[in-house]
């Protein structure tokens, strides 16, 4: 569908002289108009020729590059919508939307864009992973996961069991937990990354951010969470910030931007903010720079999609507001230093701010490529690893097996939990892909399923549907397991 409505003809553009204008070829023009599905019809990314204006013809001189491109589109009669407006002294453009492909080759042959190949530039509509994701693999460094720090949860058990083969059901009188408090089930920074980017070593010397401005470009931010310094303004952690887009956006509708960048739906920039910022905390967790002041540019709503117009809206809002560093947890599929937003961020560099992007989640598109606008030149590109800890606890049981040790940041709810198996046939493989028909409301239960057959998601969700509290997996797969909580609402614990 994009190719049909993009594509100009070699025929079309000699027979209205594109091909022969001084500032744009024919390469040029195939390089805008051909794209994939990430970009955004008609709209592109344009940067303005800053003294076109001053020798601009006519009996009043343009007071501004944009007055003088727009001046001029009026008279080459371009239909356009202006959706940003860049006028920092790194980028003068615009994002413009045209009507037609004969707007478009108007709008290169305008004497105030800039003689460059990528002075105009489609826009490209970015996402942020899936709130529902999967792990590329469950399996878990050995080593690491033996070394993790377990806190001890007493689960009782008396099994009864019902039945043979694939129809036998277990049940337990009484599964109990009754985990040490938060504060003291884990040493100070167990849980953190801190040391493996010897952030510690540096929060030893006393330095931890204080006096210096980190402007997060994401998708909003919980500021009411006791890590995060709970309020938003003045003398606040998060002391200021804003929203480009509201709760609504995806692409390619209307932004409806606000004072506000408060994220109830998403969670991805409270997380960012949280690894950046968090004061000490009960999980022994916290933030590489926790005195820091930070402020959050919110580009993502409620559908984790924007586009990169809004975002170097948002960047150099921040450079604006003198932010000494910038974080931008988010990118695009393209390994180029050209793209706009790679651009806009090498210029805020050689300003002297420090611009921090992720590599991306695209290490299945070859070994060492990374994603823009982490490509841009003097930007630091950051990838990640897995931790040397990883979070468990301890379950031990009456029946004389165990510990069993199961993965999870915090040891379950103290509480009494009966248990339940769907079936113990170990020749079952799609344990909990359905729920049998005749069981039982699951209520208040500890349910034990098998892995495998489907995702440990799509169990947890039936299981949840069925009322169950919490699910034991049993690990089959040879490998350590990870848990993941993925579930949408968020309400099941796995």
């Amino acid at each position: 569908m994009l190719m049909r409505v993009f594509f100009v003809s070699i025929a079309f553009l000699i027979s209205i002289g594109l091909v022969n204008a001084s500032n744009f070829t024919l390469a040029d023009v195939e390089r805008i108009t051909t794209g994939s599905n990430s970009i955004v019809p008609g709209r592109y990314i344009v940067e303005f020729d800053t003294s076109a204006h001053l020798t601009s013809s006519g009996l009043k001189r343009a007071a501004s590059a944009h007055e003088a491109v727009y001046n001029e589109l009026a008279e080459r009669g371009v239909s356009y919508d202006i959706h940003q407006q860049y006028s920092a002294d790194v980028f003068i453009g615009a994002s413009i939307s045209l009507k037609s492909q004969v707007d478009l080759v108007s709008l290169a042959q305008t004497s105030g864009i800039l003689v460059r190949k990528t002075s105009i530039v489609p826009v490209r509509i970015l996402s942020l992973p899936p709130k529902n994701v999967s792990p590329a693999s469950f399996r878990l460094n050995t080593t690491a996961f033996q070394s993790a720090r377990t806190t001890s949860a007493s689960v009782n058990t008396s099994i009864a069991c019902t039945g043979s083969g694939k129809n036998q059901t277990c049940t337990t009188k009484t599964v109990t937990s009754a985990p040490p408090a938060a504060t003291t089930s884990y040493p100070s920074q167990v849980l953190s990354a801190n040391s493996q980017i010897q952030a510690d070593r540096v929060q030893a010397t006393g330095n931890k951010g204080q006096g210096i401005k980190i402007g997060i470009i994401d998708s909003g931010v919980d500021y009411t969470r006791t890590p995060l310094g709970g309020c938003f303004g003045t003398g606040c952690k998060f002391a200021g910030g804003y929203d480009f887009v509201g709760d609504n956006f995806n692409g390619t509708n209307e932004p409806v931007p606000d004072n506000d960048p408060f994220d109830s739906c998403y969670g991805h920039g409270t997380t960012i903010s949280g690894i950046i910022g968090a004061n000490d905390n009960e999980y022994g967790v916290p933030g590489v720079a926790p005195e820091a002041t930070l402020h959050m540019y919110r580009v993502f709503s409620c559908s984790g999609s924007t586009t990169d117009d809004i975002i170097i809206q948002a960047a150099l809002r921040a450079y604006s507001e003198n932010m000494d560093v910038i974080n931008l947890s988010l990118g695009g599929t393209s390994g180029w230093t050209e793209t706009a937003l790679s651009v806009v961020l090498s210029r805020l560099v050689s300003k002297g701010l420090i611009a921090v992007a992720s590599a991306g989640n695209e290490g299945q598109v070859g070994a060492f490529y990374s994603g823009y606008p982490a490509a841009g030149l003097g930007v630091i590109n950051v990838g990640s690893a897995d931790n040397e800890v990883y979070p468990a606890q301890n379950a031990t049981v009456s029946t004389g097996y165990g510990p069993i040790t199961y993965l999870n940041y915090m040891a379950f709810t103290s509480g009494t939990y009966p248990l339940y198996a769907l079936t113990t046939d170990p020749t079952v493989t799609d344990d909990a892909c359905t729920i049998p028909a005749g069981t039982p409301n699951l209520s208040g239960y500890l349910v034990v399923v098998r892995r495998g057959g489907c995702s440990l998601i799509a169990k947890a969700q039936n299981l949840y549907d069925h009322g169950a509290s919490a699910m034991f997996v049993i690990n089959t797969d040879g490998g350590s397991l990870l848990y993941q909580d993925s579930l949408e609402d968020r309400k099941s614990v796995v």
